[in-house]
């Protein structure tokens, strides 16, 4: 994970970050489905979904990765799946946070993107496909 202000295009525009992230290790642990960014969760309720907070990996339990890795707990989460890219994510998060509200829901940490398909996998932008997750709590 770095925690670092980003606002990445698309997975291109994250090559310094995921070079940070492989730095050192013996394996490639950078694939399409398990590179995200996130977006705080206090950037999250006032709606600024300008840029993200941190970059990620998603492992598993079988991945060796050498150095720091910090495990969330589990959470309930909102998760939703659109036709599209990173740019045309603001609407799904606002599709997310009026759920929240209906629902009295808050963030309860930063959000999870991830691009399923993407310009890597496909030249068809009509099939790229991407995820956004948000763990969230009752409000009181």
């Amino acid at each position: 994970m770095l925690h670092e202000r980003v606002n990445p295009t698309d997975a291109y525009a994250l090559e310094w970050q995921i070079r940070q992230l492989q730095k050192g290790q013996h394996e490639t642990f950078v694939f399409l489905s398990n590179l995200g960014v996130g977006i705080s969760s206090e950037r999250l309720v006032v709606g600024d979904f300008d840029g993200y907070d941190e970059v990620f990996l998603l492992l598993d339990d079988t991945d060796g990765y050498q150095g720091d890795v910090e495990t969330r707990p589990a959470a309930h989460c909102l998760t939703i799946s659109f036709r599209g890219t990173h740019g045309q994510a603001a609407p799904r998060y606002e599709q997310l946070l009026d759920y929240m509200r209906e629902h009295n829901l808050t963030p309860a940490g930063p959000s999870g993107k991830i691009a399923l398909i993407d310009d890597i996998i496909s030249d068809d932008p009509a099939t790229y496909v991407t995820q956004i997750t948000v763990p969230v709590t009752v409000l009181d």
